[in-house]
């Protein structure tokens, strides 16, 4: 993780010295590629200290999404843990999530016309196992929305007030 981090990194970096260079060499042939009143001195350190703490971020990130990739497969814990919910995982994770909307499609073609019902008893049926269906594939949603939420937590925490680049 540590590794691939360093290396994502650097590579951004010498993007940046390059894009960098680029707006210099620019500028000395009088081609302005940003606003002037965004090359105050103000504006420069605000944008150093914003840059530098981007960068520390970006690489706490990287590196911690390295390790949760990575720590299954390298550790017997958490790979024993999850092999041995294999089943429940598989049954009650994945298989509602994938079942769910084919059964809708050949139910629905078997059931419901275009403007009626055909079997008003199998519909009655049909709803209530759609709605215990439902609960379950939900509850892989339901951990997908939370994980995709802790972690846009997480990386929006060092967020700071101005935008990180001058403003184009």
């Amino acid at each position: 993780g540590t590794i691939t981090a360093a290396v994502t990194v650097i590579l951004v970096l010498a993007l940046s010295f390059y894009d960098f260079r680029w707006r210099v060499l620019q500028l000395r042939r009088g081609v302005y590629t940003f606003r002037k009143k965004d090359a105050t001195f103000m504006m420069d350190t605000m944008f150093m200290g914003q840059f530098i703490s981007s960068t520390m971020v970006g690489f706490i990130t990287v590196q911690a999404v390295c390790v949760i990739v990575v720590l299954p497969f390298a550790w017997n814990i958490p790979w024993s843990i999850i092999w041995s919910n294999r089943s429940f995982i598989i049954f009650v994770l994945i298989v509602p999530k994938l079942w769910q909307p084919l059964q809708n499609f050949i139910i629905n073609k078997i059931l419901y016309g275009t403007d009626f019902i055909r079997h008003r008893s199998l519909a009655s049926i049909f709803t209530f196992w759609q709605t215990f269906l439902t609960f379950l594939a939900g509850i892989s949603t339901a951990l997908i929305r939370f994980v995709l939420a802790i972690v846009g937590l997480v990386i929006s925490m060092p967020q700071l007030f101005g935008a990180c680049t001058p403003d184009f």
